[in-house]
């Protein structure tokens, strides 16, 4: 089953409208509330991964994403919610709900991971005890999806195919495969109450941006997208 997590925009729920229709008894749907708490963020997931079901794919349709500005493949970032409230991301990267590295030590021999160092070191303080909670929030996702035995994890979100050691850190998370595009993801509207899902740069009716990706996705192949996960290595 492919479940469509998005969010009622006038482009994602529109797409994913006529993507449902296209293949009723194959694909179903969820919406993610425009302003969720941390907690209902991680509540929809853990349903909408359910609903996709074992060997499934989820799709997440409903933020921003982007990549490195400098070239470090840690850094970037993927909504997981609409409106910044679940952003999660990697090195470097401002304005985050969690840092995915966040138990990982990046600094080298003699140094902690900020887990660790939030631990030895600010243990009681309200910034450790926030960006805890945030990161077990992450990891709440992550054991749901797992539970839920899903195939493949996909972001309809701009770019962040280009950090793939964040790729890889979430999909060893969450145990499972993750696609993300290089471009940028256009929701483009069509006549006819209609939307094009297609890559920034392809020109109307060529690659990814044609009538068919009305409701179809068109937008991930080796070229255009990066893929990582545990599930891509017991497949090969």
């Amino acid at each position: 089953m492919n479940t469509v997590l998005f969010v009622n925009d006038g482009y994602a729920n529109i797409w994913t409208r006529d993507y449902l229709k296209r293949q009723p008894q194959a694909r179903k749907s969820l919406v993610m509330p425009s302003s969720p708490s941390p907690q209902l963020v991680v509540d929809t997931i853990a349903k909408a991964a359910k609903q996709a079901g074992p060997n499934g794919t989820l799709i997440f349709n409903l933020g921003h994403g982007g990549t490195s500005t400098s070239g470090d493949a840690r850094e970037g970032f993927i909504d997981l919610a609409p409106g910044k409230k679940f952003r999660i991301g990697g090195q470097q990267q401002d304005g985050l709900f969690i840092n995915v590295f966040y138990d990982v030590n990046v600094a080298g021999p003699n140094a902690f991971s900020d887990m660790d160092n939030d631990r030895k070191f600010n243990a009681g303080t309200a910034g450790a005890t926030t960006r805890q909670q945030h990161f077990a929030a992450y990891k709440k996702i992550g054991d749901s999806i797992r539970a839920a035995g899903l195939y493949r994890v996909i972001f309809l979100t701009c770019k962040v195919g280009n950090s793939p050691d964040l790729i890889k850190k979430i999909a060893n998370d969450w145990g499972v495969a993750v696609t993300a595009p290089k471009r940028r993801v256009v929701l483009a509207p069509q006549p006819k109450d209609r939307v094009r899902v297609h890559l920034e740069g392809d020109a109307p009716d060529f690659g990814t941006n044609v009538a068919a990706s009305e409701e179809e996705l068109f937008v991930f192949t080796d070229f255009n997208s990066y893929s990582a996960g545990p599930a891509l290595r017991k497949a090969a």
